[in-house]
């Protein structure tokens, strides 16, 4: 059975990556030149019998994938780093876990990984839509005869197309819990929806979205060499916030104003799929505020993180230079905690009501 795959794969017509194209949209092209009859029979073949249906954000299976193509596509480790999703979880949940979830994508089974990653934290969901740009799509058929899916239109929080400056159409699931068949963009089934595309790049809600992009690519780019430490990054927001006038030296917060810059923040934002889990309310603008200046820090989804970036710091430059300040001074140890007992309080609620999903999820 081995010996036929290796035989079959070998003499496809598709002999190369297309320019940052996902590992997700080679197996797409790999389908439909195939003539493949089943979605089953390409995952079949190209990713080990395990797996069962497509996984366009954090497929498994990788290491049958560069055995069944003789490494033509790249090592492992170079296919998951620049051809699927896992990357921007990375920086923010440590190395153990980064490499944890190599092993998992190399194997046959992805188990209960997005959980492991964090993706069901505050709210959101692993829900990771297929993206495409319309002009985008227009060169890569002039280009190479076809359209395919770009990598970094496919990164969560990326709505806007970093190389013609424009907003990203979204692809229908096909499938339950936001899954895809094997598929390549097309006109006639990607939908548009919020601004007009001509008034796109003068509009508050494009440059929103356009920042919110830089950030997520640029969190991205950093696996898997850099991760960032969470006692660090609060220290970065709190004095942020202090910088700003939000907080007080002493700790507390000017809770009312730090709310409705949320809310206006995260207006445009909230209405991506995959944001739109982003505070809706004054009672939730509240209290994500208050996470960030909780001792220890807490575990935040990484989308919160980088709205966070983009409502605190503007753009991906100015955070990343208050990281590298706050990284090099040296933090006391006697520094005293400014945490109160109701904050503390709702941490443990906190962590007691993600165990519960993780219980419950382990059992599915």
């Amino acid at each position: 059975m081995r010996a036929a795959i290796h035989q079959f794969t070998s003499n496809l017509a598709i002999d190369a990556w297309l320019p940052g194209e996902t590992l997700f949209s080679l197996a797409s092209r790999h389908h439909i030149v195939s003539c493949n009859c089943f979605s089953s029979d390409t995952c079949c073949q190209l990713f080990g019998p395990g797996s069962a249906s497509p996984r366009h954000d954090l497929p498994c299976g990788i290491d049958f994938f560069v055995r069944t193509t003789n490494g033509k596509f790249g090592e492992a480790d170079q296919v998951i780093f620049e051809r699927t999703l896992l990357p921007i979880y990375l920086p923010l949940n440590g190395n153990v876990l980064s490499e944890q979830a190599v092993i998992v994508l190399r194997g046959d089974r992805i188990g209960s990984l997005k959980y492991s990653l964090g993706t069901m934290l505050d709210h959101f969901r692993a829900y990771h839509p297929l993206k495409a740009c319309e002009l985008c799509m227009e060169d890569d058929i002039a280009r190479a005869g076809v359209a395919y899916w770009h990598r970094m239109h496919q990164i969560p929080g990326v709505w806007y197309c970093p190389q013609h400056h424009c907003p990203l159409m979204i692809a229908p699931a096909s499938g339950k819990a936001g899954r895809y068949d094997w598929c390549l963009p097309r006109q006639d089934f990607l939908k548009r929806f919020g601004l007009p595309f001509s008034t796109s790049r003068d509009s508050s809600q494009a440059d929103t979205l356009e920042r919110f992009a830089h950030a997520a690519l640029a969190l991205t780019s950093l696996a898997p060499a850099m991760f960032l430490d969470r006692e660090m990054l609060a220290r970065v927001y709190a004095d942020r916030l202090v910088s700003l006038g939000l907080r007080k030296e002493g700790g507390k917060l000017r809770l009312s104003d730090c709310s409705a810059l949320v809310l206006k923040n995260s207006a445009h934002l909230r209405t991506r799929s995959d944001l739109s889990a982003l505070p809706s309310t004054v009672d939730r603008a509240s209290a994500y505020v208050s996470k960030l200046c909780w001792r220890p820090a807490v575990r935040m989804h990484t989308l919160l993180h980088l709205f966070t970036i983009v409502w605190l710091f503007n753009d991906w430059e100015t955070f990343w230079s208050a990281t590298e300040l706050v990284a090099k001074k040296r933090v006391p140890k006697d520094e005293p905690d400014v945490t109160d007992a109701s904050c503390k309080d709702r941490g443990a609620s906190y962590r007691r009501q993600l165990a519960e999903i993780m219980k419950e999820e382990s059992k599915r």
